[in-house]
């Protein structure tokens, strides 16, 4: 994946969850993560136009304050 120019070996497990998609609410998503039993250290938001994903991510930083939150650019998606 390329993020902001730099390119990034995503060591990860991938994981499915069923009902939920990328036109999900805010506030669903955002509900979602704080019901999760392990809260994730990382963030990183790929989906909507900037303003959406900056609002976004200052939601997550406010719920997560020791996370690393970053809303992607689009042209930096790897896409």
């Amino acid at each position: 994946m390329t993020i902001e120019q730099q390119r990034i070996d995503i060591k990860a497990g991938v994981h499915t969850f069923s009902g939920y998609s990328p036109h999900a609410a805010q506030k669903d998503m955002i509900n979602f993560v704080k019901r999760m039993c392990y809260k994730p250290e990382h963030i990183r938001i790929d989906y909507g136009d900037e303003v959406a994903r900056q609002a976004f991510a200052a939601c997550y930083r406010e719920l997560l304050s020791y996370c690393e939150v970053v809303a992607v650019k689009y042209h930096d998606k790897g896409r």
